[in-house]
């Protein structure tokens, strides 16, 4: 994962280079633990739980 900076907030990129799952990233001020993402694939809809330690 890394952060990016937006004009008005952050973007938090996830890369999963050599895993089977596709990249996303989320958007906002910070990344609370436990939200969901829905990420729309070729494949179809796949749901991430960020987990922050």
């Amino acid at each position: 994962m890394h952060i990016e900076k937006e004009p008005n907030s952050f973007r938090y990129v996830f890369k999963f280079p050599t895993h089977a799952h596709h990249s996303f990233w989320c958007d906002g001020n910070t990344l609370k633990s436990g939200t969901e993402v829905e990420v729309h694939t070729i494949e179809g809809p796949e749901r991430f739980q960020i987990l922050v330690d």
